[in-house]
């Protein structure tokens, strides 16, 4: 994914973690987002974790759309794609996106 100017807009991020595990692969492939199934999505940064509409990997229309789905997120899933998980440290962004795993699983 392209990083641009529009990082500067999250200023909360210092680390992304993005991958492709099995069960957030699976719903992305739905195009769905997770809804408000557990409370732990709340770490994520809201009431439901989004799903960004699908775009070819490492364009700028990913990026964008990555980006729409972050805002006020933490974590979202890619469309036919995988999950982005991110925070202020890579270990911060690694448990959010295990745990974002978890509530699919």
């Amino acid at each position: 994914m392209a990083l641009s100017s529009r990082h500067s807009a999250r200023a909360d991020v210092n680390a992304v973690v993005h991958a492709h595990p099995v069960y957030c692969t699976s719903l992305s492939i739905l195009e769905r987002p997770i809804p408000p199934i557990h409370y732990m999505v709340a770490v994520a940064g809201g009431s439901d974790i989004r799903c960004a509409p699908y775009a070819t990997f490492g364009t700028e229309e990913l990026s964008a759309n990555a980006l729409a789905a972050l805002e006020g997120r933490k974590a979202c899933l890619l469309a036919h794609h995988g999950m982005i998980a991110t925070d202020m440290s890579l270990d911060k962004a690694m448990w959010l996106a295990v745990e974002v795993e978890t509530l699919l699983r």
